[in-house]
């Protein structure tokens, strides 16, 4: 290894970039769950927890851009094995907009 990769350098910004929009995504869901299952008595969401989740899906969709942005700007290898991988990873950040875009909707409902 060079000592680049020891001291933070170029060499590792965007697998630490990639990395901490990662973790940042995993803490926004982890967020949005923790909102969901606050209730009031009559089990209705708290008022401003709608716009906490409201907040959580905007936040959760940039990190989800920036994932797929890392993703998509990799180097293609044709004779990698990491192909069907990141491609697969792709996927699933196309499948991450959609229940976003359902949960973005839902909130919108709900704080109407």
């Amino acid at each position: 290894m060079s000592n680049e990769a020891h001291v933070g350098g170029k060499a590792d910004a965007p697998e630490m970039s990639a990395t901490s929009n990662l973790f940042a995504l995993a803490a926004t869901v982890t967020t949005m769950q923790r909102l969901l299952g606050r209730r009031e008595t009559d089990g209705g969401l708290v008022p401003a927890e709608a716009q906490m989740i409201g907040l959580a899906v905007d936040r959760a969709r940039v990190e989800v851009h920036e994932v797929a942005a890392l993703l998509a700007g990799l180097p293609e290898n044709p004779a990698g094995t990491q192909r069907d991988g990141i491609a697969t990873l792709l996927k699933a950040t196309d499948d991450l907009e959609v229940i976003l875009d359902a949960l973005a909707d839902a909130v919108g409902r709900m704080t109407k």
